[in-house]
């Protein structure tokens, strides 16, 4: 992020986002989310940013597990195609609303959908169905809702509506977040460049950077900032950047840090990492009415970075190859970290249900067989809130010196299924898939 010369340790400063997941109001889901949550272990305490505590971990799930629902006979079995009816699901929703009663577990819980394979719009049941691998629920580590069978993170009902109501627009923005130093502290550090060169004492050095640059801003589109769907972005991010920088250990063997792969290979650079979510291998029949999701891909991307005189980031020329290979590492066992950490995989799951509202509204599935879906996208039912990343805090590590000063912080994720479906290829065999995929019964899933 920020390089400077100097023939002391090297430093290697870590610039993180926190979150605070509190419910704040909304009578239609209140009854599971008055309790602090933490996504990933990422927690916040008295605005400080840190790992949950083992006490925490613990209690999050005993109060979650004291407060589920049975589960309905047939949503506890296992099932390769569960099918879920948006049209149906959102009866149900306009019913709970109505009623001023708090929404079925197993409506949030998209019937315990672990991800999506098919999306099925059918004209003569004025429907849009929604078919992936499901499984009945229970509870992990920090309250996650995961699969009985599977472990993996259950999708959630909420974090579809924002995506259906934040891109329900002409032009919607980008998914992102961002977390950066501000124009102010990087003004700061660039005017203080002598007094920190003459500092030899490498802790001294790097608490006087940490004071300098303070406090850091979170720079959230795409969807609002009180949103779950934000705050899973900044805890997939936070803890990419713990793993990266060794401030906490890889929950998977023989997964070095960037640090480590710096001190190797005696490069000095300010590289910035960055996730993109994309979707990978769509496909579609021929009417474009059935769509095969193909895969969820999260990528890991760098660029090198330095700050000019004016305090403002620009992009190098040169490229730093342990950066590159430390992304490289993240993009080709991002599935393992994610089979161990609940935080990587509620990213990918976010992803996943970006992909089906864009194909929905890039091919207007929800106009060609008039399924408008009322009350999904009625802002009249609330949405949990949750605190809004805001700002967030410094920390650093200390490396062993080889040349110059090493810092990194900045990063953030992309979520863009765009680019797949627009490359996405037509499969006539999904003609067969698609009698296989009408929904039967009179409730809103269907094994």
């Amino acid at each position: 992020m920020i390089q400077m010369s100097s023939t002391m340790k090297k430093l290697t400063l870590l610039l993180w986002g926190g979150l605070l997941l509190v419910c704040l109001n909304s009578s239609a889901w209140a009854q599971y989310y008055g309790y602090t949550q933490a996504i990933g272990g990422v927690s916040i305490d008295r605005d400080m940013v840190k790992n949950a505590t083992q006490e925490m971990r613990k209690s999050l799930k005993q109060e979650v597990l004291s407060k589920l629902q049975a589960i309905p006979e047939g949503l506890d079995q296992v099932s390769s195609e569960r099918k879920v009816s948006l049209k149906k699901m959102d009866a149900a929703l306009k019913e709970a609303m109505e009623k001023k009663s708090p929404v079925p577990d197993s409506v949030r819980f998209l019937g315990g959908l672990t991800s999506i394979h098919y999306v099925a719009a059918l004209p003569e049941e004025n429907d849009i169905v929604l078919v992936g691998p499901a499984e009945g629920w229970t509870v992990g580590d920090f309250g996650t809702v995961i699969g009985k069978d599977s472990g993996k993170p259950i999708l959630l009902l909420e974090d579809l509506i924002t995506v259906f109501r934040t891109w329900n627009t002409s032009q919607p923005e980008l998914i992102s977040c961002s977390i950066d130093p501000t124009p102010e502290g990087r003004t700061r550090l660039n005017e203080n460049r002598s007094e920190l060169r003459s500092i030899r004492d490498p802790e001294t050095q790097a608490e006087k950077i940490r004071d300098l640059l303070g406090a850091q801003a979170v720079t959230l589109t795409g969807v609002p900032a009180d949103s779950r769907y934000a705050n899973i972005m900044v805890a997939a991010d936070y803890r990419m950047k713990r793993i990266g920088l060794k401030l906490d250990p890889a929950p998977i063997s023989r997964f070095p840090s960037y640090v480590e792969m710096v001190r190797s290979t005696r490069e000095s650079t300010a590289p910035r990492f960055w996730m993109v979510g994309q979707m990978n291998q769509i496909k579609h029949d021929e009417s474009k009415m059935v769509w095969d999701m193909g895969s969820v891909k999260i990528i890991t991307l760098t660029a090198r970075e330095h700050i000019d005189q004016s305090g403002n980031r620009a992009e190098a020329v040169k490229t730093d190859a342990a950066a590159k290979r430390w992304a490289d590492m993240m993009t080709k066992r991002y599935n393992e970290l994610a089979d161990v950490d609940y935080s990587f995989a509620e990213l990918r799951n976010c992803v996943d249900l970006a992909g089906v509202v864009a194909v929905v509204y890039s091919q207007q599935l929800h106009q060609k067989v008039n399924c408008p879906l009322p009350t999904i996208l009625n802002q009249s039912l609330k949405l949990p809130g949750y605190n809004a990343p805001k700002t967030v805090a410094t920390e650093y590590s200390i490396v062993q010196p080889v040349r110059g000063s090493i810092f990194v912080g900045c990063g953030g994720v992309e979520v863009n299924p765009m680019s797949g479906i627009l490359a996405a290829k037509q499969d006539n065999a999904l003609a067969e898939v698609a009698e296989r995929l009408n929904f039967t019964g009179d409730d809103w899933w269907s094994n």
